[in-house]
């Protein structure tokens, strides 16, 4: 549908078909290198070819449409031990998003003049076995840089751009695992900058769309014996944007509480009480170009399973 078509308060079908077919195909290659017990190279090399056919019901020849895209993508990494149980990396590598992967055959306007979006990212992170190999912890710094986007024309919508660039620097830490013999916990952190580079002059700078600048969450859990066990999450999800444009709006950030407490009553038979978002927190779940969806209020269950 036209996004910019005004508001009628009918909509339907008005008869008309509209047909689309892909064929995608690609070759890779992969290897490994183990240069000595601590220093270990990967390399990747990938060809992909993505082509579409469009067309609606006129037999006007205007209305079929064509596009092709093929590129090489690369992919490089290094990792180094400097201890059995620790590693530190670094891998570089590009992809890019082919024309028409919507099936929709990119008749908008001139976007049958784009290109395939590319994409660079760059991650330099860490992993460490700890508790004698029970649980791990991890660290990253990240950089991914989205090249040759499209963008509309601010006052012909039937205009695009396709020098566009998006950026998303960031940082990603997790610990994973048995603490001790009776306590677990799964905990993550993501700090993300995201920055529109090129586009519009009132874009340049804005925040990337539903893209929080801060996310979070941990869940614990703990058995008290073999019988009995409890769990308390929280999950903290800060500040997105619906759009990444100048007249964007912004969703609040949230905080989420959820428990669980399972016990095993027989050898076939265990009752479990779960609780999410127990503190009734309104919040916005997912957000659209013009819309949002809530998210779910708090809700208890009690439920049991009996293997037969």
């Amino acid at each position: 549908p036209n996004p910019y078509m005004e508001f009628t308060g009918q909509y339907g079908r008005d008869g008309s078909r509209t047909y689309a077919d892909g064929d995608g195909k690609s070759i890779y290659i992969l290897d490994n290198i183990e240069l000595n017990s601590q220093w270990i190279m990967g390399l990747g090399l990938r060809w992909d070819d993505f082509d579409t056919e469009y067309h609606n019901d006129s037999a006007e020849l205007l209305s079929y449409t064509a596009t092709s895209s093929d590129e090489i993508s690369w992919n490089a990494n290094v990792s180094y031990k400097p201890s059995q149980n620790g590693t530190i990396y670094l891998s570089v590598g590009t992809s890019f998003t082919p024309l028409s992967t919507n099936l929709t055959g990119g008749i908008s306007g001139n976007q049958s003049a784009a290109n395939p979006e590319k994409n660079v990212s760059l991650e330099l992170g860490t992993k460490w076995e700890l508790f004698k190999g029970k649980a791990i912890a991890t660290a990253a710094v990240f950089q991914n840089t989205k090249s040759d986007g499209s963008y509309r024309d601010a006052d012909d919508r039937n205009l695009y751009y396709f020098n566009g660039e998006q950026k998303v620097t960031g940082l990603e830490l997790s610990i994973i695992g048995q603490i001790t013999d009776e306590f677990s916990i799964t905990s993550a952190y993501t700090y993300q900058d995201t920055e529109v580079v090129i586009d519009l002059v009132d874009n340049i700078g804005l925040d990337l769309a539903r893209a929080p600048k801060h996310s979070a969450s941990v869940w614990g859990r703990y058995d008290f014996n073999q019988q009995l066990a409890a769990g308390l999450g929280l999950e903290y999800m800060g500040e997105r944007a619906n759009g990444n444009t100048s007249t964007s709006r912004s969703a609040d950030s949230y905080t989420l509480i959820d428990f669980m407490v399972s016990y095993q009553a027989t050898e076939k038979l265990s009752v479990n009480l779960n609780g999410s978002n127990i503190t009734d927190e309104d919040y916005v779940d997912q957000l659209g170009g013009g819309h949002f969806i809530p998210g779910t209020g708090r809700l208890v269950t009690v439920g049991a399973t009996y293997s037969f």
